[in-house]
């Protein structure tokens, strides 16, 4: 039985209101277990006083702590993260307001550490990158960026349309350069030995898949605008050959 678009389109809005159900819901309740802790909290400080600020900072408080992995926890841990964040706000909005600042010298202090830590970071990355890129490589190969990382590293289902997308952008491709060596392995030797090699020899570094796709690439794209600019040059010289011929009549 073919099915029609609008209940295949019902069912994957029901699959994923199923995935998010249980992430939404821990988020409610860790920001209103936030919101309870930080009212306690308030009345047990300002004795028997609620502070508004106090309590609106709690509720952020915990939902901030529970929102990187409300996907992934249970319901009684986003209970107690929910109350962790709240007392963590808490007491860190009062030691705020007893440190007062502390003027141009701290702004100098945490001017520094700022700088420091810009540094470190920019420094290590570039190592640990360096260290990536020399050993496993850094970047996806061609495949892996038209089939997407999401689906190539994380096991993520493509799209139907997406997938044929792929396949056929690298058939075609790989139909290209395989045309592109038979028509270089017909070229005379004494072609090849005037002009510059293709394929690789003994002085030149050999090139993968990858380069001669990408070539194929650039080609077909030369050819394209080659091709556009015989058009419109034939086309200028047809108009002057029919206003030369309206002329002379």
């Amino acid at each position: 039985m073919v099915r029609s678009t609008a209940e295949v389109h019902l069912e994957s809005v029901e699959a994923n209101g199923k995935l998010l159900q249980d992430p939404l819901l821990r988020q409610f309740l860790s920001s209103c277990i936030g919101g309870v802790m930080a009212f306690l909290l308030s009345f047990l400080l300002h004795k028997r006083k609620f502070d508004v600020q106090l309590l609106v900072n709690g509720i952020l408080g915990s939902l901030v702590s529970i929102t990187g992995i409300c996907a992934v926890t249970t319901t009684w841990a986003a209970i107690l993260i929910g109350a962790v964040g709240a007392c963590v706000t808490t007491f860190g909005q009062i030691a705020l307001v007893k440190m007062k600042g502390g003027g141009f010298y701290l702004l100098g202090v945490q001017t520094m550490a700022a700088v420091a830590i810009i540094i470190w970071s920019v420094v290590t990355s570039f190592i640990v990158l360096k260290l990536i890129d020399l050993t496993i490589g850094l970047r996806l190969t061609l495949e892996e960026e038209l089939y997407g990382a999401d689906y190539c590293e994380h096991n993520v289902e493509l799209p139907p349309d997406v997938k044929e997308y792929a396949e056929s952008v690298l058939r075609r491709l790989k139909e290209k350069s395989e045309r592109e060596k038979k028509s270089k392995g017909n070229v005379p030797r004494v072609e090849l030995v005037n002009s510059t090699p293709d394929h690789p020899t003994d002085n030149s570094p050999a090139r993968d898949t990858e380069d001669l796709i990408l070539e194929n690439i650039n080609k077909s794209s030369d050819e394209e605008a080659t091709d556009n600019d015989d058009k419109v040059r034939k086309n200028a010289n047809r108009k002057k050959v029919v206003e030369q011929t309206q002329t002379k009549v």
